[in-house]
């Protein structure tokens, strides 16, 4: 199974705005995941490139990881990644904080000391937990519908639409 989006991310919008249009008859109405098929993998594909697009535009660079294979491609990269996932049952769109390679390594070492009291640790799960509430906060705000992940995502954002005019507000930033 291969994932691929239509366009360049920050092109892609406007075959966004067409997918919307196929599924909800309106490029301003409501797109919701759990409108869409699971099988139609594209449009998970484009709505994850709508959130790469906000996230870009407001400062971050995130990793789209558009197929179970792109994962360890991050290799330990800090920072956001945008992630489809369509072959679960609960198919859709993620937002997610990876902390450094660093970090982590410094956790596991000291969970495998058994040391539950370094300092590392509350840093670690503090950033995820910050960085998850901040992304709630900024993708709700600019009007994405967002749910926290279930099950092992803890702390992921799972994005199941677009309910506002964010599209227009990228498009008109970036020129297009």
């Amino acid at each position: 199974m291969s994932l691929k989006l239509s366009a360049d991310v920050s092109d892609g919008l406007d075959l966004l705005t067409l997918q919307c249009v196929r599924i909800t008859g309106t490029s301003k109405g409501s797109f919701m995941a759990d409108d869409i098929p699971q099988e139609d993998e594209a449009a998970l594909a484009e709505l994850a490139g709508a959130v790469g697009s906000f996230l870009s535009l407001v400062g971050f660079d995130p990793a789209l990881l558009l197929e179970p294979a792109d994962k360890p491609r991050l290799g330990g990269r800090p920072g956001l990644y945008v992630e489809v996932d369509a072959l679960t049952g609960g198919a859709g769109v993620y937002v997610g904080w990876h902390n450094s390679k660093d970090l982590t390594e410094a956790v596991i070492q000291a969970a495998r000391r058994g040391d539950l009291a370094d300092p590392v640790l509350p840093v670690h799960g503090d950033a995820l937990r910050i960085m998850f509430e901040a992304l709630v906060e900024l993708l709700s705000t600019a009007g994405f519908v967002v749910s926290e992940a279930e099950g092992y995502r803890e702390y992921q954002v799972r994005v199941e639409g677009i309910a506002g005019d964010i599209l227009e507000t990228v498009r008109r930033c970036r020129g297009n």
